[in-house]
């Protein structure tokens, strides 16, 4: 079975997000992520709206970026 997951992360942490949607990918989780999976033609807000409605599980990326962001 496969889960969906919608990672929320400042965009400085980019590289560590992108490691852990390939990790949980190896796990049957298909992680969006949004400066890899969004759609350009697409209301920005409404796409983040739509995706986390549809997920079945959110990861919040914390760090001491998260705050400057």
């Amino acid at each position: 079975m496969n889960y969906s997951a919608f990672i929320s992360y400042a965009g400085a942490d980019i590289d560590i997000v992108e490691n852990l949607r390939d990790h949980l990918g190896r796990y049957g989780v298909d992680a969006w992520v949004y400066s890899l999976d969004r759609t350009l033609a697409a209301d920005a807000w409404e796409e983040i709206k739509s995706r986390i409605i549809a997920c079945d599980l959110m990861i919040f990326v914390v760090s001491d970026k998260t705050t400057k962001a």
